[in-house]
Order: C-alpha cells, then structure tokens, then sequence
C-alpha cells in the first residue's frame, strides 16, 4: 500500500497554533531519526558480528531496539507530541553517531 502526501495530509487534524507544512516536516524528520537509529545499530551489530568472539548480548540488545524503533514509527502517526518525544530523543543521539563517521 503506497501512502501519497496528500492522503497524510487530508489525515492531519486542524490546529491553529502549528502549519501543516510545519508538521509534515517535523513527521518526516521524527521518522527519518528513527530510520537512523535503525541503521546505526544495523552497522554495529554487523561490526560485532565480525569480532571474532561477538558479545551476543549486546547484539541481542540492539537487536531489541531496533525492533523498538520499528514499532514507534509504526505508531508515530499524527501526534506531535509524540513526534517531538522521538524528535529530542533520538536527534541528539544521531547527531553525535554521525559526527563521530
């Protein structure tokens, strides 16, 4: 099933105090984040992976968050508070990982 932006649109709520535009923005940006999130424990499990004696329990635990990511942008949906949680959460952390590379 495709989801075109005019659908995401037509399924925002009206508010007068946030632009749409500013909230599709900020809907993007949160599930961009998490995607980040996702693929940077993606390369450190592969990392771990090639160790020749893998700690099994830290990949089992990025493992689980990455299970955690997937499952907040399957819920994200239109709440901006929710969006601004995922947003000064993980920004932050993003922001350091990609620095770091």
């Amino acid at each position: 099933m495709t989801i075109e932006l005019q659908d995401i649109i037509d399924e925002l709520p009206e508010t007068e105090d946030i632009p749409i535009n500013h909230r599709l923005i900020r809907y993007e940006t949160a599930i961009e984040i998490l995607r980040m999130m996702f693929s940077s424990r993606s390369a450190s499990i592969y990392k771990e992976r090639q160790k020749s004696c893998p700690d099994e329990t830290l990949i089992r635990k990025w493992e689980n968050e990455q299970r955690d990511y997937i499952l907040q942008e399957q819920n994200i949906m239109f709440d901006d508070k929710n969006i601004e949680r995922i947003i000064k959460t993980y920004a932050p952390i993003v922001r350091k990982e990609y620095a770091e590379e």
